[in-house]
């Protein structure tokens, strides 16, 4: 999967929500790059990986959130590995 980048064009930052992410209102513009996301089932756990030494692996990353609420909202009995291949 691609997951393409974007350029804020303007960003407005407001209060701080429950779930420690503030709302906010953007104007955002498309670039031609994109990350490239691979995702594989597991039996257990969720792992994150990735091609540049500075992107989080562990629960600080957001794909691994992402993953994890889905699991939790879906009810899924299983884990998966995510590779992320950075530009």
């Amino acid at each position: 999967l691609k997951s393409p980048a974007k350029v804020n064009l303007g960003l407005w930052v407001g209060k701080k929500r429950i779930d420690g992410f503030h709302n906010i209102i953007t104007i955002i513009a498309p670039v031609e790059l994109a990350d490239v996301i691979g995702i594989s089932r597991t039996q257990t756990g969720i792992q994150v990986t990735c091609n540049s030494p500075e992107v989080p692996s562990g629960p600080g990353n957001l794909a691994y959130k992402a993953a994890a609420a889905f699991m939790q909202a879906a009810r899924v009995n299983a884990g998966c590995r995510i590779h992320i291949r950075s530009w």
